[in-house]
């Protein structure tokens, strides 16, 4: 039934981005940009809420938007975690608890339309510089990111990059933006005027084509040492993203991990990343 209901939907959104589109591309575009940038509000677990109980909440602002940040406090250096997409700071409970018994604070923060944080839709730009406020806030020693999150932060460090932090970590990192748009208008099926409404309409909202916010490109001057991480059974974000990210940045380290998919939720790489942290912040 939830399959069927599911066509319904989908055929139902394909006939009115298209129909739209016959009289405004533009138009079809904001309207496919305003769906593709909506995420589903998730929902806590007692493990993330009690996660959550341990920190100290403090919001920050970025012009009118709210972010939520959480602090768990350690003797040891800072370090910056972002979450990715439809999920929220508590995602790192794992990575928390390790980086805790290794003694350093830690700060998450909930991305635009996430969690606490405002903003009614994402925006990894803005969530970078979210990021950014988080790091001037904070002086992190050194910035985990996932996915979505593992993007902003990168283009955080490239481009607005705190002289506190010292060392990256990105995980199932997503280079080429259109990748992941293709794949959402590739699902829905809809024509080429959506697509060309959908990139124009990026376009104006960011100043560049979409094409021009590739990592791997943009990271090549970066002069921090860092560790990339990426699962070859990833179906979600293309392993080679890493691959090529890695390969233009020269102060790198890469892990290829098989069987934990892209969420990369697992006690082992957490343990990578803790392991990483103290070997090059003691």
């Amino acid at each position: 039934m939830k399959q069927i209901r599911v066509k319904i939907q989908l055929l139902l959104l394909r006939a009115y981005l298209n129909t739209v589109a016959l009289f405004s591309e533009l138009k079809a575009g904001q309207l496919t940009a305003e769906i593709i940038f909506r995420p589903r509000k998730g929902k806590l677990t007692d493990e993330n809420r009690q996660i959550l109980s341990e920190a100290t909440w403090e919001t920050l602002a970025l012009n009118d938007v709210k972010i939520q940040t959480y602090r768990w406090e350690g003797g040891k250096e800072t370090v910056l975690l972002a979450h990715g997409w439809e999920s929220n700071a508590a995602r790192w409970t794992g990575l928390v608890n390790k980086l805790r018994k290794n003694g350093f604070t830690v700060v998450a923060l909930d991305a635009p339309a996430h969690g606490e944080s405002g903003s009614p839709y994402f925006n990894a730009l803005l969530y970078a510089e979210m990021i950014e406020v988080a790091a001037k806030r904070f002086t992190p020693t050194a910035m985990v990111g996932h996915s979505a999150g593992s993007f902003a932060t990168a283009y955080c460090a490239i481009h607005f990059l705190h002289p506190s932090v010292k060392r990256l970590v990105l995980l199932a990192t997503p280079s080429e933006l259109n990748q992941i748009f293709d794949k959402f208008l590739d699902y829905v099926k809809v024509s080429k005027r959506v697509r060309r409404g959908f990139y124009n309409n990026l376009k104006q909202r960011f100043g560049n084509p979409v094409e021009y916010f590739s990592i791997k490109e943009l990271i090549k001057p970066l002069t921090i040492k860092g560790l990339v991480i990426h699962d070859k059974t990833d179906d979600i974000c293309a392993f080679s993203d890493s691959e090529y990210i890695h390969a233009n940045w020269k102060d790198s380290e890469m892990i290829a991990t098989e069987g934990y998919g892209h969420r990369l939720r697992n006690g082992k790489v957490m343990s990578m990343v803790a392991d990483y942290l103290t070997k090059e912040l003691s």
